[in-house]
């Protein structure tokens, strides 16, 4: 379990560093607020308007592939929300080792996409 809600604090980096990629811009009580402050919803939520929002854009192959890239990305953030955070952040489940090496598993992958997609988008740098 300790395993399962460490592994959400790594996929909450994850999370935070995607809508900042996204340039997401999340308020709270109409205040305009830092990511850092805003929970996985609200998050997400940013995340998936940024996303609405891109659809409007000129269709071309890099809006296509970045898209592609983005929904996927906050599809996955919001079913280890789902399936995992929540639940083991506010005690409501216990998971055994087998279940917590698949989270473990599944965050390493989405860890994986990010930092390959951002390095790429970098243009390289580390």
């Amino acid at each position: 379990t300790a395993s399962v809600f460490h592994s959400m604090r790594i996929a909450e980096v994850g999370l935070r560093n995607l809508a900042t990629e996204l340039e997401v811009t999340l308020k709270d009580r109409e205040e305009e607020i830092p990511i850092e402050f805003a929970d996985w919803n609200k998050v997400i939520t940013g995340i998936s308007n940024k996303i609405k929002a891109a659809h409007t854009l000129p269709a071309n192959h890099k809006r296509e592939q970045e898209l592609t890239f983005y929904s996927d990305m906050a599809d996955r953030c919001g079913y280890m929300k789902d399936m995992w955070r929540n639940p083991v952040s506010h005690a409501r489940k216990v998971f055994n080792q087998g279940e917590a090496s698949g989270v473990l598993d599944r965050v390493h992958g989405f860890m994986s996409l990010l930092a390959n997609h951002l390095q790429e988008k970098r243009g390289g740098e580390k």
